[in-house]
């Protein structure tokens, strides 16, 4: 038995409330027939959210509950309600989201704004329900959802001018479309029928970037982006020839050498060609920088990759190594290709990947600085 003295007892005292939400679709007098427009016959996934204002005025804001529930089309738009288990003597902030299949719209409709990934219709209340819960009290309340079909389109010409692209992909911030070889043919200009599209997409600000692997995989280009790119609802933007490009090409070799054998060059992985838009290889890479000298255009976001050829001489001690690469701006989007002008080659900021290489070297090549990095 214990000599310690008795603990302090603190009684936590909690009590509970059950309010009804009713979630409710409904429809707005710019598209009065949006609800018919989803899909009824597969079910609709919605996630009511109760937060609580811990400490009122320190913005410390906790989820506190939350009730998952599956219902129809035809439930939603008379209203359907959900029950929740809640803390009581508080006040709830309350929301809701679901989604819901679309039905294929007919030629000229309107369309959803859809998750890229599930190619569902993202549903949210308008506003939120604020609504105090006393204990054993059930109260009531209403969550609308509005449904309308406001998605825009984003389109537009793309080629990499004299080169044979064998993969492509234009994205925004959470959408892509990939094109599988080839995307245009060598020497020849798209026309106003080759173009790529992105649709569903949700209005508001939008970034917008091509990238494409060429020279039979040896070279990779991701164009400046477009940037700021404004869509409204119900929009179609086209960007023209914005991402028609005739780059800038920029080669030149490597001499890398180790006569004391005091780094790990011999495992120097390369003379390899990319496989795909993402893989690592010994490479070189230019970052386009933010504006150009002559043209003031943005260079934000472009990058111009080229895969080391050569291997590591184990006679010599040495790697004779060498790179091309294409560096481009944006073109106009109503006018030839320009590749955005001198200024795209001067500014770009070059470095250098080395896979499996513990080397690390600076030197100079067309005026700007080139770094050697090992992990980078």
């Amino acid at each position: 038995m214990s000599d310690a003295p008795d603990g302090t007892v603190c009684d936590v005292i909690e009590c509970g409330a059950v309010p009804t939400i009713t979630v409710r679709f409904v429809e707005e007098a710019a598209d009065p027939d949006a609800i018919e427009a989803l899909d009824s016959d597969q079910p609709v996934t919605c996630i009511i959210t109760a937060t609580i204002d811990e400490i009122p005025g320190a913005a410390i804001i906790n989820v506190q509950a939350t009730q998952h529930f599956s219902t129809t089309v035809g439930l939603l738009a008379e209203g359907f309600s959900v029950d929740m288990l809640v803390r009581g003597d508080t006040s709830h902030s309350y929301s809701v989201g679901c989604t819901a299949t679309p039905l294929p719209p007919a030629p000229g409709e309107p369309e959803f704004i859809l998750v890229p990934s599930t190619g569902l219709v993202p549903l949210h209340s308008a506003a939120s329900l604020d609504m105090a819960s006393a204990c054993s009290e059930a109260p009531t309340g209403d969550l609308e959802i509005p449904v309308v079909r406001n998605a825009s389109s984003l389109q537009g010409l793309f080629d990499i001018s004299g080169q044979t692209e064998t993969t492509a992909i234009i994205e925004i911030e959470y959408s892509s479309f990939e094109v599988a070889p080839p995307l245009f043919s060598a020497a020849t200009q798209p026309t106003p029928t080759d173009t790529w599209r992105l649709n569903n997409i949700e209005p508001g600000q939008h970034e917008v970037l091509g990238k494409a692997l060429f020279d039979e995989g040896w070279q990779r280009l991701e164009l400046p982006h477009v940037l700021n790119v404004a869509v409204l609802e119900n929009d179609s933007i086209h960007l023209g020839r914005t991402l028609v490009v005739r780059p800038r090409r920029a080669e030149g070799s490597l001499l890398l050498y180790d006569t004391a054998g005091l780094t790990s060059l011999k495992t120097l992985n390369s003379d390899e060609p990319f496989t795909s838009l993402s893989d690592q290889k010994s490479r070189i890479y230019a970052e386009g920088a933010e504006t150009f000298a002559t043209d003031g255009m943005s260079g934000a976001g472009g990058v111009a990759e080229g895969a080391l050829r050569g291997t590591w001489d184990t006679t010599n001690h040495e790697a004779r190594l060498d790179y091309t690469i294409h560096l481009s701006g944006l073109s106009d989007r109503c006018t030839v290709p320009s590749g955005g002008g001198a200024g795209a080659l001067a500014k770009y900021v070059q470095r250098l990947h080395m896979s499996h290489s513990m080397a690390v070297l600076c030197f100079r090549s067309m005026g700007v600085r080139c770094f050697l990095r090992h992990g980078m």
